[in-house]
């Protein structure tokens, strides 16, 4: 038996291990690509604009480089053929991500900037392999880097950028000069940054529910392999005893990527960012329900789970529930009504938290299997072992359940129909724990259904303590 066990262990470990590593290798290779992309944009992006900056200038850019060689600085910024282009230069930039711009004489003199703060200025070749490369007729791209410079505008800004270095060629195909344009790549960098985000928290949201799946699985297998044995029930009592233990510690990595994702939602994000974060805020609030059912049933199991009894308003928890699922029941077309009928009222001697999850799974189930019509909570007075007590029953108009498959609702990890988590999802354990709340405290659990009817699901729990 134990070996058994540990197969099944290794086994899930090594599923774990390879189905994380396809994850994040899908992850590191979206993220790289995506750069790459951006990348490609702003190559494209300074290679197009230094093209028609160098055709703008015209005839006028050889003349200008000739006269540039041993002019001082003052002279080169006097000369008037920044008049002559710069409006053509600003018109052209104008909505771009153009920042700054510059041409080199063969000497590498800086002989026109925009802003003018480098003219005059020496650039060496050794160091800028890029200028180099473009005095040989190669139009070359400098990787982007993060700098502080003043831009064309004519502010300080800490940015990271790009540079591209083309080749300017006279009628005779000789190459004269060098044009380099400064891009801002500092959006591309930002959005890469939260594509980024949006690339991991995808990785480490499917990493979460494979491993909660490979528990649930774990937890199924070993209870068939258990049903014979001292030990392996014992085993399975540790184990539900370590995930009780671990309530605190699986729920809050979990709520901190629930945070980060509603963080990240409030940025200024594309349509398709959006809708991606949309989907990862879903999966994190089902993978969250999901999670809740596992630690509440292993807590019920390992003998863990604590019970705050006191006199409890049913009419209160009803209006609580009804409040919390009336916007979903609405989304979907369906009337949520509520039917008190108790001649006073109505206290039960009940924890109320644990009897509003009870409750708030009938009302959840009934509207996750109702297409049109409508679901009901009512209030009744009921006698519970001879003393008084209140009954709550939910009401739908639903698929219903037909009589074969009766014996399976209250079942641990059990729906009735077993396509039915195929269309509806969930994990099969709402129902069981909510049994099991309910004979904690001193109550009884039914239903009466049929296919094509409907179903009504109720909960009886007495007014006073039990003898019992």
């Amino acid at each position: 038996m134990q070996d058994i066990i540990r197969q099944r262990l290794i086994f899930y470990t090594l599923t774990f291990i390879t189905v994380f590593g396809v994850c994040a290798s899908l992850c590191w290779y979206l993220i790289s690509s995506q750069e790459a992309h951006l990348f490609d944009l702003g190559r494209v992006e300074n290679l197009a604009v230094t093209r028609i900056l160098a055709n703008a200038m015209g005839d006028k850019l050889p003349a200008f480089i000739e006269r540039s060689y041993g002019k001082t600085r003052s002279e080169l910024i006097a000369d008037p053929f920044y008049t002559e282009v710069n409006w053509y230069v600003w018109n052209l930039i104008e909505g771009s991500e153009i920042v700054k711009i510059k041409a080199f004489n063969q000497d590498g003199l800086t002989v026109f900037a925009m802003p003018p703060g480098d003219i005059g200025k020496i650039k060496e070749k050794s160091k800028y392999p890029g200028l180099a490369a473009a005095e040989e007729g190669e139009v070359s791209h400098q990787s982007s880097f993060r700098a502080e410079m003043v831009t064309i505008f004519g502010n300080r800004r800490d940015l990271f950028v790009m540079s591209t270095y083309i080749p300017v060629v006279n009628n005779g195909g000789e190459v004269f000069a060098v044009m380099e344009v400064y891009s801002d790549f500092t959006e591309f960098y930002k959005t890469l940054t939260r594509q980024q985000w949006l690339y991991v928290g995808a990785c480490t949201l499917a990493a979460i529910l494979i491993y909660t799946m490979l528990i649930l699985l774990n937890a199924r297998s070993q209870r068939v392999l258990e049903h014979g044995s001292r030990m392996a029930r014992e085993a399975s009592r540790m184990k539900s005893e370590f995930l009780a233990n671990m309530s605190h510690e699986i729920r809050t990595p979990m709520n901190g990527i629930y945070g980060t994702i509603q963080i990240l939602s409030e940025d200024k994000l594309s349509p398709s960012q959006e809708k991606f974060v949309g989907v990862m805020r879903q999966s994190t609030e089902n993978l969250m329900v999901i999670i809740n059912d596992i630690l509440d049933f292993s807590k019920i199991e390992a003998g863990k789970m604590t019970l705050e009894l006191a006199q409890v308003d049913m009419a209160e928890v009803v209006k609580e529930v009804n409040t919390l699922f009336k916007p979903q029941a609405m989304e979907k077309g369906i009337r949520l009504l509520v039917q008190n009928r108790l001649a006073d009222a109505g206290q039960v001697y009940a924890d109320k938290v644990r009897t509003q999850q009870v409750i708030s799974n009938f009302v959840s189930n009934a509207i996750k299997f109702t297409q049109e019509g409508s679901v009901t909570i009512v209030l009744t007075d009921a006698l519970l072992k001879g003393a008084p007590a209140i009954r709550v029953q939910v009401r739908d108009t639903g698929v219903g359940i037909p009589p074969e498959q009766h014996a399976r609702v209250f079942a641990q990890f059990e729906q009735a129909d077993g396509s039915t988590t195929r269309k509806f999802g969930g994990t099969g354990l709402g129902l069981a724990i909510s049994k099991n709340l309910v004979e904690m405290m001193n109550g009884e659990i039914g239903f009466d259904s049929a296919a094509g009817e409907g179903s009504t699901f109720w909960v009886t729990l007495p007014q006073g303590k039990s003898k019992a």
